[in-house]
């Protein structure tokens, strides 16, 4: 039996409320080195000396030094940090969670969005702690929408991934539909147990787990301008992106594997 939903989201918002709590300056070298030992954090690739880091939970969403992570020059890069859980065809409506395990598009995005992305291509990524926790446009367009969708914060990681259908469908998210001259990208970003919060940039009224318990569409009336490459999101810990492109979008070169954000997965046709 996995968590239950009021606890898992209780104990989610008291973690986010500790890692949030503010260090002391004399201690944010000390706690912050060892944190990075404890979960295999380069310090070296982060933005900004250790000292400048007020809390775990502003060092966890840290941003890192542009040198270390250049943005590749093909159509559509990676958005994330991570290792490659899951890719392949949208068939019909359905995604692979894992082998033998399904979940549709209409569970994961519960908009008239979700039409858009039926027979297209689909990838996901999982975020463990030592990874940046900033999420990236994985292409240059604009910002259409975004859409928080309350729910439940399942652990997204074995033996819960092959045992649990849909539990990226269960757990709560916020999903931000980009629009490109060659169609439209749905960057879905999953929330977890211990994940406190989920934010946009762009837009200071969207966070997740709030206690707010209602789903939350917002459309643009103006667009919002974005590169690729550019801070689109961020976990206030880790866990799950899945991007879902259009049908006949993209010429895909991805695998499994530990992947970084700026580098190329693919052409647009």
């Amino acid at each position: 039996m996995l968590y239950s939903s009021h606890l898992g989201n209780m104990l989610s918002r008291l973690t986010g409320r500790i890692v949030c709590l503010p260090l002391p300056i004399f201690l944010r070298t000390w706690v912050l080195t060892r944190f990075s030992t404890l979960f295999g954090v380069s310090i070296q690739e982060a933005e900004k000396p250790l000292t400048q880091y007020a809390s775990i939970s502003a060092f966890f969403a840290r941003a890192l030094k542009p040198e270390f992570r250049p943005i590749a020059h093909e159509s559509v890069v990676c958005p994330v940090d991570g290792k490659v859980q899951e890719y392949g065809s949208v068939l019909g409506s359905k995604l692979i969670q894992a082998k033998g395990v399904f979940y549709t598009l209409e569970d994961l995005i519960p908009t008239l969005e979700a039409a858009h992305f039926k027979e297209g291509a689909f990838i996901t990524y999982y975020l463990a702690p030592k990874d940046c926790h900033r999420i990236f446009s994985p292409v240059e367009g604009v910002i259409e929408g975004v859409c928080h969708v309350p729910g439940k914060l399942y652990p997204v990681r074995e033996p819960h991934i092959s045992g649990t259908p849909g539990i990226y469908t269960k757990n709560e998210r916020i999903i931000t539909i980009l629009s490109t001259p060659k169609g439209r990208v749905a960057v879905v970003k999953v929330g977890a147990f211990n994940v406190g919060t989920i934010s946009v940039p762009f837009d200071p009224d969207i966070r997740s787990n709030t206690g707010k318990r209602v789903l939350q569409e917002k459309r643009y009336p103006m667009p919002i301008p974005i590169k690729k490459g550019e801070w689109l999101g961020t976990f206030h810990l880790g866990s799950t992106v899945i991007l879902v492109f259009e049908k006949d979008m993209l010429l895909p070169k991805w695998d499994y594997g530990a992947v970084q954000y700026g580098q190329a997965i693919g052409e647009f046709r």
